[in-house]
């Protein structure tokens, strides 16, 4: 079993003390539902230079015999932008497939009975990943 922390601050405001707007400074702090966060099975943080402008690609580390099969959280980072379609499970089995756009940084938690099924990027750029989980 592994275990996953998360650790860092979102901190948002002003450019320099002078500016007036926004007037205040913003901090929150990041952390996984539970922090940290045990898991069972993960792919490591993989790299993969992507080459596909015209149709997704399934990573294929996640789903089917890939050694995680039932995701629980991913994190990716792109270079450039690109499209994700993430197909969840619907919790009774069915699918949920949402596309999302994606330039830089994408941290994201799945309830352990709406797990993460598949990844598919399309676009061209490097991406950066990791996805855990209990299966």
């Amino acid at each position: 079993m592994g275990q996953l922390k998360v650790e860092g601050n979102l901190v948002a405001g002003p450019v320099s003390a002078t500016d007036t707007f926004p007037a205040a400074v913003f901090t929150a702090p990041f952390a996984t539902a539970q922090n940290p966060k045990g898991f069972q099975v993960a792919t490591g943080i993989l790299t993969r230079r992507l080459q596909s402008p015209l149709a997704f690609l399934a990573l294929p580390e996640l789903g089917g015999s890939a050694a995680v099969t039932r995701g629980t959280f991913h994190y990716m980072r792109s270079d450039s932008p690109v499209d994700v379609r993430l197909t969840t499970d619907d919790g009774s089995g069915g699918n949920v497939v949402a596309v999302v756009p994606l330039q830089g940084l994408s941290l994201r938690e799945y309830p352990d009975n709406k797990y993460l099924k598949l990844i598919e990027v399309m676009g061209t750029g490097t991406l950066e990943y990791f996805v855990c989980g209990q299966q």
